[in-house]
């Protein structure tokens, strides 16, 4: 269904003037609150996908054994405090606990701990080697690492 070609003397001339197609009507019916809509959506999916990374951490830390150095260990018998500066906290947490200590958490950024393996021991106090009464709390000290 093509339409019959015209011949040049059916051209229109410079004094004739075409008249523009109609214009569409049905196709553009949305508008902003289109736009407005698929920003929103947009924004959601972005924040969607860096809470994901966020909570990924970037994979597995190497495993890292801690000691208790037997040498510093009254001769009462009372346990020590674990060397955990510089272990990821979950570990350190867990060694803590372990030794027969409550921890507190120091630190922990504006939203505080998520995921325990993102964060890192940086300080501990009492000291590791130090004799402390089991039950009493080791302060720990973390920053994202």
């Amino acid at each position: 269904m093509s339409r019959p070609r015209r011949s040049p003397e059916e051209w229109p001339t410079a004094r004739q003037s075409v008249s523009p197609p109609p214009p569409a009507t049905a196709s553009v019916r949305f508008g902003w609150p289109a736009l407005l809509g698929a920003g929103l959506v947009g924004l959601l999916c972005g924040v969607g996908l860096v809470t994901v990374i966020a909570l990924a951490g970037g994979g597995p830390a190497p495993a890292r054994t801690v000691t208790l150095p037997a040498s510093a260990a009254p001769a009462t018998g009372a346990p020590v405090v674990p060397n955990v500066v510089g272990v990821r906290y979950d570990r350190a947490k867990a060694a803590v606990h372990r030794a027969g200590y409550s921890d507190l958490r120091e630190g922990g950024g504006l939203f505080g701990v998520i995921d325990d393996s993102n964060w890192k021991v940086v300080a501990e106090s009492p000291p590791a080697g130090a004799p402390l009464p089991r039950g009493a709390a080791v302060r720990l000290s973390i920053e994202r690492g």
